[in-house]
């Protein structure tokens, strides 16, 4: 028999509705089983409707769990929870199903579903947004079917069985890609009745434990466990489940730079020779200017400013700004990783100083290093994700993800990461923006003492930014979830989902390349799409625009019709932006 243990880990999970085709499990048992004992279950918990709480603490055994005298349904006094097949075990108040299912809130439930039912019988009012989520303790993969699953209308194997057809099945996921500590969540806006019922299930060759159960509603969900009760963490907090996370990915870029043509003995020369070219240009502080790749083509001639921005004495600045140094050490990194040539290591350990030193007492980063005098590059700088960008590559190197594991850096190299680190999320939480008392986004750049939004640009006002602020709400959501970065995530998102905020039935179209005609409106009406202003006035939510400052601009408007054509074309002023993170947070349950 195989047996495969899931490893622990400290992160919590979601895993959102998807309905499939019919597939039963030929070695599951439809037999219909339910005992009618309470004398091994006390006290009775009773059972009053949504939300649904269950912790399992007084359950001793499945003859207890499966009577009326432990949860009866509303409308009679039969079992709320009844057997479908297999046993359940009990213990230390945690459910275990040995490929075993069971439902919940089911008034028929010794009458199988099946596609051709016209109605449901059911205690559940799942016609509102809702979800179905428990906590993760311990899982085993024991045959080949081995899969966990959630269920509407349906109390059989097969996902076909049910008023919903194939889509009554809300997940399915194999049991050795759940991890311990893993908060699952089954979560749908329409696939229910107002007489619907629930049923969890672990395929033959599944076993999984867990210790908690919540049934509720989405904009009802105080009652539901937050993720800091699931499971073993510790005291920093638990890690959420990253994928699509929009901060995933973000340092890719130097991929791109990398060889691709050729053997692998080609690329790697190649990536030799621009790496050497690259570190040429590396200034005396560590940091890099952000060149277009081509310049490593060629070394440095010696003579040629290496940096477009200068600062006091003509000292030539490195930048954060467009990835620049990010992507370099990126590179370098790789190029190390291939060859273990000691250079590209003091050149990659070089570049990380130079962000290390940048970084300003109270946690931010400026847009350039060393200071560029009376300039906004000075600000802590949100602005095309510059600061967001080092700390998703500080969160890398103290993770130890590939290329900037091994020994790249040095472990005393590593715990200053880690502290840039704290001190940058500080910075974060206390620069996050407030209306009325209530926590909001980011701006596009911040005072790096009093923490304030400030100006950029002479058309970047102090504003709220619906655009950046995205990947900082994904970069807290990398991080083990404190109560303060839980809480300052929650705020931000509240913020993206606020009808307000939201330009329903609205889309940001570029006017088409080529185009010379200044009447064209890039805001457009198109059904069904939600659009974010880019910028928003500190202190309500309502979105501005700007041309450059006058006399040659018309300076901040709020219609983009308003500002020069120069402006208005030549900058995006809003976008799809909270569909880059909406659809993640709804899949960890935030």
């Amino acid at each position: 028999m195989l047996i495969k243990r899931i490893s622990l880990a400290l992160v919590a999970a979601s895993l959102v509705a998807c309905g499939s085709s019919s597939d039963s499990d030929p070695a599951d048992d439809d037999s219909q089983d339910s005992s009618q004992s309470s004398s091994s279950s006390s006290p009775p918990t009773g059972f009053t409707g949504l939300p649904l709480i269950e912790d399992f603490d007084h359950v001793v055994d499945a003859e207890g769990f499966f009577s009326e005298g432990y949860k009866a349904l509303v409308s009679s006094n039969d079992p709320l929870y009844y057997s479908l097949s297999g046993t359940p075990v009990f213990a230390d108040g945690q459910i275990t199903l040995p490929g075993a299912r069971f439902s919940i809130g089911n008034t028929q439930p010794d009458v199988q579903t099946t596609a051709t039912d016209t109605e449901v019988h059911g205690e559940f009012d799942l016609t509102r947004p809702y979800r179905v989520s428990f906590c993760i303790l311990d899982a085993e993969v024991t045959g080949d079917n081995h899969s966990l699953m959630v269920y509407v209308d349906n109390n059989t194997t097969s996902a076909g069985e049910s008023i919903h057809g194939g889509g009554s099945r809300l997940i399915s996921i194999p049991v050795d890609t759940l991890e311990i500590g893993r908060r699952v969540f089954a979560v749908s806006d329409t696939l229910g009745t107002e007489n619907s019922f629930i049923q969890i299930r672990t395929e033959s060759g599944a076993t999984v434990t867990f210790d908690d159960l919540w049934i509720g509603y989405q904009d009802e969900s105080d009652s539901e466990p937050g993720l800091g009760s699931c499971g073993d963490h510790d005291d920093d907090g638990l890690l959420l489940p990253q994928t699509n996370n929009p901060a995933a990915g973000q340092l890719n870029r130097y991929r791109s730079w990398l060889s691709s043509s050729g053997s692998d003995e080609d690329r790697l020369e190649a990536d030799k020779t621009r790496a050497d070219n690259m570190i040429t240009w590396q200034m005396d502080h560590g940091g890099f200017d952000k060149h277009n790749v081509s310049v490593y083509d060629e070394p440095w001639d010696g003579t040629s400013s290496r940096s477009g921005w200068t600062g006091a004495g003509g000292t030539e600045l490195g930048t954060i700004d467009n990835d620049a140094t990010i992507t370099h050490l990126m590179f370098l990194a790789d190029v190390y990783q291939r060859t273990g040539d000691e250079k590209y290591r003091e050149a990659a350990q070089a570049a990380l100083g130079f962000m290390v030193r940048m970084q300003y007492e109270s946690g931010g980063w400026p847009q350039v290093y060393p200071e560029r005098p009376g300039s906004y590059s000075n600000e802590v700088t949100f602005n095309d994700n510059a600061m967001t960008q080092v700390l998703i590559l500080f969160d890398h190197i103290e993770r130890q993800v590939a290329p900037l594991d091994g020994d790249l850096f040095t472990e005393p190299q590593i715990e200053v990461v880690s502290e840039a680190i704290e001190k940058g999320i500080d910075y974060i939480l206390n620069a996050q923006i407030e209306q009325d008392g209530v926590k909001t986004v980011w701006g596009q750049q911040h005072d790096p003492v009093t923490y304030e939004p400030t100006m950029g640009r002479d058309y970047e006002w102090p504003s709220k930014t619906a655009n950046e602020s995205v990947l900082v709400v994904g970069f807290l959501m990398s991080r083990p979830q404190t109560p303060e970065i839980e809480a300052a995530v929650k705020a931000a998102l509240a913020w993206y989902r606020d009808p307000e905020v939201q330009v329903a039935d609205t889309a940001y179209v570029n006017r088409p390349s080529g185009s010379d005609d200044d009447s064209y409106n890039p805001i457009r009406e198109q059904p069904g799409s939600t659009m974010w202003y880019r910028f928003y006035d500190v202190d309500q939510n309502v979105g501005f625009f700007s041309g450059r400052q006058p006399p040659g601009g018309e300076g901040k408007q709020y219609d983009i019709m308003d500002i020069e054509p120069e402006r208005r074309y030549g900058y995006q002023w809003g976008g799809s932006y909270g569909n880059r993170i909406l659809p993640y947070a709804d899949s960890v349950g935030y």
